[in-house]
């Protein structure tokens, strides 16, 4: 999780798995605790590449799906 500003967040998750396809999920928020089992049932469903438009913000972010040691490569600006 990353502050934007101020109340802001940029919330990045993902998961490598050997026999898997790496996923990631990306998420705009404004919470003050951050549900971490919400954020692990979403990224079940996503894939390597995943959007967010939020609070004026828009985010990306890209996994290497293949790779035991994967990049994450991610890019905020605003909307």
């Amino acid at each position: 999780m990353f502050v934007v500003k101020q109340d802001i967040k940029l919330v990045v998750v993902w998961r490598n798995m050997r026999d898997e396809s790496n996923k990631v999920y990306i998420d705009i928020a404004t919470d003050t605790n951050i549900n971490w089992n919400y954020y692990k049932t979403k990224l079940t469903t996503s894939s390597s590449h995943a959007e967010a438009t939020n609070l004026g913000y828009k985010a990306t972010v890209d996994i290497d799906p293949n790779s035991v040691t994967p990049n994450l490569t991610a890019k905020l600006e605003q909307a």
